[in-house]
């Protein structure tokens, strides 16, 4: 199995080759089939158009005539690429992806298909993601593609001609395949069968020792795989990476957190069951508190130990990593809590009582050491217990305040650890903050250096003498535009012999020396040391960028340029696209939650996002380092001063109640429903007994149902007309500034006839500052749709998107000739507005497009939406919540007169006095109280009449039966009577001998007939029972010691009860438990009488925690077949002086106090008397 599973995950290059070449070959096909399908289209452009959707299969289509670009289906690629190269098809490297080009050429029309093979960004980002496109799927990151010409790993096409080659990738990730996964699931659970099978084919083992076997095969495979990291495949996935999670040996990752959880549960489920000894129910129940307990800690490791994000608050961000930690947290708890619910059943309740409330004080004293965990731990163990005592339809009450309560301590705890967390991160942005560096500009000036060194113009200026033009516009205008609007730049040129070619417009004059000084001593070496961070301990910092201007490589100088970037005061810092920034840069600048302003000597001096700081700072020197809270906007802010009087402020918007409030919901809705599953995992097979449906609970399903559905479709259409709504909104405003956009191109450029006679950085320069101005990015096209200037110009200098225009947006207004155009674009995983406007000039005639693109802001407007999407589904899960509590409540009130009609009809029977329902109302529930209580009337004159005719035919029969039992006596006595007679008139000399004993034997007649009465008596006229509270193991110990002097008999007491205490009758049970014994004995002493030692064994124990079980066992000689179908009948007896009432006054006795009698046999072996009596807490009312 381990050959497997290195098969599967590890990266074999051969299998890989042979993969991707199948899927270039498969793609290859598809592209020579779409070649052909577009040779065949008449040379009307309309009829291109239903390509268009082809590149969302990544099939990019340029389509040319007479050599000029026709029609093309993405912006993805510039055209003209490789057109004329004579191999085909060819693979071709683009700076954002592999290609491979299939071309066929007519005499006016040529047709290119590029299939997109591998994606090659500049940057990667969450948005652009480098790898092989979605057809090669799964497929290992550890490869990627390189034209070198190598046979090794090489792909060629379908003829045999080579494409490119597959390399080692810098950067490793394994995306694992499914089938792989599957594979290796089902390799161990057919290992698991297999294990199991070979267990209980053993018929030596009880199945207690087998389940035993199959637990510790599990815990010892499970051991075995977290040791050897098998299966490899499983491994290879997010949830089993250490690095987003990995605390200990216990919890090594998130996926083997949830695993080991798993087979905790199956081993509970497979042992809790066989569990008899006290002993070992302890040693469970420690287990289940230690698991409850350390599953509090377990939130602790998550959130501390982990990369985890917890943002409770916004369900639409909730990540898989996320979702699957606050899983384990709850499915963790479910499992503790079934499994105590279980366990707690089979032990003493006042025994749980004790321990729980010393659980609850130790945990309020641990609390004041700081340790408030096992607080919550205690509680849900209380409450766990007394859900034995209470009502079951309050049980539900209290299950539900276990639910809530957990989930609020599971939001709270969470959110305190994320903000202790939070706390330290904050810290550090303010550092960086503090500092004024900026990773961005660091990163921008790199593209930067190379073109200003090789400026012709600036290296003709050098050369220059005494320079009066303007060398910072130049500069401005066609290198520090766009995001470098946000700093005051100066310029500082000298010529080789270090003199300043510049001599106005120099607010800080400086030597070239200084310079050189400067950046030597006091600056922090970046980009090679040409762009450097001044630290001023007096005023602003400041970077100072170093050029060196030539010709071009390996010329010689011909002058230095330096310049200055001071960051402006009061400025609004601007934003730059997520979409261009590396993740390593993305990282250091990541303020997507915060705001944040900059004070210098107590002066506003930079400010970023929404809130509204002061021009003068207000946040004291007392406060530096402290975390504060202004409830009159809801923010917090994070403050520390550094030198040179700079106070640096970081802000985020506090946490509101009904966030809190959405996040407990989100809890426990995740917390009901993962018990609800490991409740019935635990309870399968009582189901059906344990759940009847009701009435009752048939109304709250229809009405959840009712209710589910109706929130679900007004949730959809909310969030659905929400959305249209923002989209409108975003329309508008976007279509609000591109208008202000175009007025103001239009009063600058208006003039003009082409847009291609303007210069290219000058119109660059405009576009960035009126970028600055609306907050958006501008690009214009040509009316051919080519780009023409750009604020973003780096976006298609990179090579993510080519100069074309959207291939929608040029089919509407160039062809359709629209006046504007707006739709949503994507740029590798971006996706963002897009709104377009013909550009006219003075005559009316169209010499450009403007074209809006929205993504520098598309972070807030996600952020906005993402915000109101949740507060609606806040309030609609709130509003579940609440309807569901109150269709509760009415269903139970409702359903409350049924409910008395329902125990009182339970209730019903003869002989006793039926208690009336009293219901005041006059609805279909009040007529049938009604008929109730009217049928409870008739039943009891029925039940009158009834019992006076039982009780007469009872009578009849009992005097026939005495009537007999008297005759049997009364004639033997009239003949000894007639006899004597006979002997007196005879004068017999016997007479008084036969006087004598006549008179004794008429003596015990009368006895006998004395006794018949008295016997009868008794069993007509039985005691009323005097219930209390009698416990039955104290009553048997009392009558076996009355027959402590029987020598020829043993009487053994074997108490396997808990609770042996019934309400019954103390008389009533000693008359029971004498005439059984009396019984047993006279039975031995009949079958053996000379012989057998008398073994009487009585045996209690509980059944199903509402019965008390009392066995009496002997070993006498059986109950005979034709004695056993009359053992229980009044006046039959088989002995000599008996009455035959015994058995049935026991029986009668029995009944009366709710209880059960039976018996078992065997001839010529034993007999067996089985009492079943209700507990005392089944019998209260």
């Amino acid at each position: 199995m381990r050959v497997v599973y290195m098969y599967n995950a590890q990266w074999n290059s051969e299998k890989t080759t042979q993969h991707i070449q199948q899927q270039v070959i498969a793609q290859e096909q598809l592209g020579y089939e779409l070649l052909a399908e577009l040779t065949n289209q008449s040379e009307v452009k309309n009829n291109f158009h239903k390509f268009d959707h082809l590149v969302n299969d990544d099939f990019f289509i340029h389509v040319y005539k007479n050599k000029q670009l026709y029609y093309w289906n993405t912006n993805a690629l510039a055209p003209n690429i490789n057109l004329n190269a004579k191999q085909n098809p060819l693979c071709i490297k683009t700076a954002n992806g592999f290609y491979e080009r299939i071309v066929v050429y007519t005499p006016t029309w040529d047709y290119v298909v590029y299939v997109k093979l591998y994606n090659n960004y500049p940057y990667v980002n969450s948005f652009l993601k480098n790898g092989f496109t979605k057809a090669f799927s799964p497929i290992s990151t550890q490869a990627k593609p390189e034209i070198n010409n190598s046979t090794t790993n090489a792909i060629n096409s379908k003829s045999g001609q080579y494409l490119f080659s597959l390399i080692d990738n810098e950067v490793t990730t394994f995306e694992i395949s499914t089938w792989a996964l599957w594979i290796d699931f089902a390799c161990l659970v057919v290992f698991l069968i297999l294990c199991i099978a070979l267990v209980y084919r053993n018929n030596k083992w009880s199945n207690s020792t087998k389940k035993l076997i199959v637990c510790g095969v599990i815990v010892l495979l499970r051991i075995a795989l977290i040791y050897f990291k098998l299966p490899v495949s499983l491994y290879c996935t997010g949830l089993f990476n250490p690095s987003s999670f990995g605390s200990n040996v216990f919890f090594p990752s998130l996926g083997d957190s949830l695993l080991n959880s798993t087979i905790v549960l199956f081993c509970f489920l497979l042992t809790i069951r066989i569990i008899k000894s006290k002993t070992l129910i302890y040693v469970y129940f420690s287990l289940i508190i230690t698991l409850l307990f350390g599953n509090y800690y377990l939130i602790e490791l998550l959130v501390r130990d982990s990369q985890i994000a917890f943002v409770l608050f916004n369900i639409l961000t909730v990540s898989l990593e996320t979702f699957t930690a606050l899983f384990l947290i709850v499915f963790n708890f479910s499992i503790c809590v079934v499994s105590l619910q279980y366990i707690i059943k089979t032990m003493s309740y006042k025994r749980l009582i004790i321990i729980s409330a010393i659980i609850l004080v130790l945990s309020i004293v641990i609390a004041f050491v700081g340790i408030s965990t096992f607080i919550i731990g205690a509680l849900t163990l209380l409450l766990c217990v007394l859900t034995l005592q209470i009502k079951k339809q309050y049980k539900i009450y209290v299950l539900g305040l276990v639910f809530i309560s957990n989930a609020i301590f599971i939001t709270l705890k969470i959110n305190q650890l994320v903000d202790v967390k939070e706390k330290n991160y904050r810290k550090t942005i303010v550092e960086k903050l503090a500092e004024e560096q900026d990773a961005i500009a660091e990163n921008l000036i790199l593209s930067i250096l190379p073109k200003i060194e090789t400026d012709s113009m600036l290296g003709v200026i050098a050369t220059q003498k005494n320079f009066k033009g303007d060398i910072k516009k130049y500069i401005l205008q066609k290198y520090f535009n766009g995001y470098w609007e946000k700093y005051n730049l100066q310029p500082h040129l000298f010529n080789t012999n270090g003199e300043s070619v510049i001599t106005e417009n120099i607010n800080d004059k400086k030597d070239i020396s200084q310079y050189e000084v400067e950046m030597k001593n006091t600056a922090l070496a970046n980009a090679k040391s040409t762009f450097v961070f001044i630290k001023n301990k007096n005023e602003q910092n400041y970077y100072v960028a170093k050029f060196v201007l030539h010709a071009g490589k390996n010329k010689p100088s011909r002058g230095t340029l330096y310049i200055t970037l001071k960051n402006k005061l009061l400025a609004d810092e601007i934003g730059f696209p997520d979409l261009l920034l590396d993740n390593k840069i993305e990282a250091q600048t990541n303020l997507y939650n915060y705001n944040y302003a900059r004070y210098q000597n107590n002066e506003l001096v930079t400010k970023l996002g929404g809130y509204n700081y002061p021009l003068k700072s207000v946040y004291t020197s007392g406060l530096v380092g402290e975390e504060i809270s202004n409830i009159d906007d809801n923010y917090y802010h994070y403050i520390t001063q550094k030198p040179n009087n700079i106070t640096v402020v970081l802000s985020k918007h506090s946490i509101s109640y009904n966030n809190y409030l959405g996040a407990i919901i989100y809890i426990l809705l995740l917390l009901l429903s993962t018990y609800i599953v490991v409740w019935i995992i635990y309870f399968y097979n009582e189901i059906e007994h344990l759940y009847t449906p009701s009435l009752r609970g048939r109304i709250q399903i229809t009405f959840l149902l009712i209710l589910i559905a109706t929130i679900v479709l007004i949730s959809y259409g909310t969030i659905t007309i929400v959305k249209n709504q923002y989209q409108q909104k975003n329309e508008t405003l976007i279509s609000e500034k591109i208008h202000s956009v175009l007025i103001s191109l239009e009063q600058t450029f208006g003039a003009e006839t082409k847009l291609s006679n303007i210069d290219s950085e000058y119109l660059n320069y405009n576009l960035s500052r009126l970028a600055n101005v609306f907050y958006t990015d501008i690009n214009v096209f040509d009316t051919q749709g080519r780009l023409i200037a750009s604020s973003q110009p780096k976006l298609f200098e990179q090579g993510v998107i080519s100069s074309l225009m959207n291939n929608d947006a040029h089919t509407q207004l160039i062809e359709e000739k629209k006046t504007s155009f707006t739709q949503n674009e994507t740029i590798g995983e971006l996706n963002f507005l897009s709104s377009y406007l013909p550009f006219e000039n003075n005559n009316n005639n169209v010499i450009g497009y403007i074209n809006l693109p929205y993504f520098a802001k598309q972070n807030e407007l996600t952020k906005e939406v993402s915000n109101y999407l949740v507060t609606l589904i806040n309030l609609f899960l709130l509003l579940f919540i609440i309807v569901f509590i109150i269709t509760f409540i009415l269903a139970n009130r409702l359903m409350a007169p049924l409910q008395e009609v329902q125990e009182k009809m339970s209730q019903l029977q003869l002989g006793i006095q039926n208690e009336h329902i009293h219901y005041s109302s006059a609805d279909e529930i009040g007529r049938l109280v009604n008929e109730y209580n009217r049928m409870v009337d008739e039943l009891a004159m029925s039940t009158n009449k009834l019992v006076q005719s039982e009780r007469e035919g009872a009578w009849r029969e009992m005097a026939k039966q005495v009537a007999h039992e008297i005759k049997n006596p009364l004639t033997p006595m009239k003949l000894s009577v007639q006899h004597l007679q006979r002997t007196f008139d005879n004068n017999d000399e016997k007479w008084k001998k036969m006087f004598e004993n006549t008179s004794h034997n008429l003596i015990e007649q009368i006895d006998t007939l004395s006794n018949i009465a008295t016997e009868f008596s008794n069993f007509a006229k039985l005691p009323d029972a005097h219930y209390e509270r009698t416990d039955v193991v104290q009553i048997m110990q009392q009558v076996i010691g009355l027959y402590s002097a029987e020598n020829n008999l043993t009487i053994r007491l074997i108490n396997e009860s808990e609770n042996s205490i019934v309400l019954g009758d103390k008389d009533y049970l000693n008359r029971i438990v004498n005439n059984l014994i009396k019984n047993a004995q006279q039975a031995i002493e009949n079958f053996e009488p000379n012989s057998t030692q008398g073994n009487i064994l009585i045996t209690i124990k509980n059944l199903h925690l509402t019965t008390l079980q009392i066995t009496i066992t002997d070993n006498g000689g059986g109950i005979p077949l034709a004695v056993q179908e009359k053992l229980f009948t009044p006046y039959f007896t088989t002995k000599s002086k008996g009455t035959g009432l015994g058995l049935a006054m026991v029986k009668k006795m029995i009944e009366q106090m709710r209880g059960e009698i039976s018996y078992t046999t065997i001839i010529n072996e034993s007999t067996t008397f089985v009492l079943l009596l209700p507990l005392l807490k089944n019998n209260i009312k």
